[in-house]
């Protein structure tokens, strides 16, 4: 699997078209990366984002579509092959 690049800057501030965590979730999105998903609880979730919003990302993982909180996310990021 191929190394995620830098979000660009294009559009990706707060007072322009878009923000950098819009931006950031589109990539991902559209280039099917897999991601692994840490939230606040301790847990983590590791698949594909399939659609997002102000308050939520869906997120398919064996299968299943699982809907999560933004809120309850701590960091979100590329899994990597050793994981």
């Amino acid at each position: 699997m191929s190394e995620l690049p830098a979000p660009r800057n294009e559009g990706a501030s707060v007072s322009g078209k878009g923000n950098v965590q819009d931006v950031y979730l589109k990539q991902v999105s559209e280039q099917k990366t897999v991601l692994r998903i840490s939230l606040v609880s301790g847990k983590e979730v590791r698949g594909q984002i399939k659609s997002f919003d102000a308050f939520t990302i869906i997120v398919t993982t064996k299968g299943l579509e699982i809907l999560v909180y933004k809120s309850a996310i701590a960091a979100i990021g590329p899994a990597t092959n050793q994981e």
